[in-house]
């Protein structure tokens, strides 16, 4: 799966169509509600069968390559839209998959996944928490801080829910590790 930009020319019925082109053309429904900087949106899904027919680009740093034709690729447009609380569309994910099994809910989902990581991620490496630049001696305590600054960021972005016991699902992990001052 690749998220893809709008102006790639897909083939759907015989005619090639801007991806852009071919998401106002589809059909939306409610997937679910997401969060996004810890507040709800509403994500809207929609999917068509496309196939991919454009010439391949061989990349090579010391010369040209010429592009090279192939068999047409099968696979999906899968359109994901956010809404915020007034209505306003605020973001639109064009997944392009050869997956055929998963619905279209469930590879917009895995998709809004990777971005909660990639977003956690950048967090941690930039953010004032420098990842990179932690210099813990053993991997208890890399744990234990990445533990922390987890639930510093979890609070922080407003995402930690709570569980069905009504303590929040970091609250179990912390209440696990052994804590002593010297690992920090």
């Amino acid at each position: 799966m690749v998220r893809i930009r709008d102006n790639p020319q897909l083939t759907y019925q015989g005619s090639a169509l801007a991806s852009k082109t071919l998401a106002e053309q589809l059909t939306y429904h409610r997937a679910r509600t997401v969060q996004v900087q810890g507040k709800p949106h509403e994500q809207y899904v929609g999917e068509i069968p496309v196939s991919v027919t454009r010439r391949s680009k061989p990349s090579c740093k010391k010369q040209v390559q010429p592009s090279v034709a192939g068999e047409p690729v099968m696979a999906r447009l899968v359109v994901s839209r956010l809404f915020n609380e007034q209505g306003d569309m605020i973001a639109q994910w064009l997944l392009l998959t050869t997956l055929t099994a998963p619905t279209a809910d469930t590879l917009v989902l895995w998709y809004y996944w990777r971005w909660q990581i990639e977003s956690f991620f950048k967090l941690l490496k930039s953010a004032g928490h420098q990842l990179e630049a932690w210099q813990q001696e053993s991997a208890l305590a890399v744990a234990k801080r990445l533990l922390v600054t987890s639930i510093y960021l979890c609070h922080r972005l407003g995402d930690c829910r709570e569980s069905s016991t009504g303590s929040t699902a970091t609250s179990a992990v912390v209440d696990s590790l052994e804590w002593s001052t010297d690992a920090f």
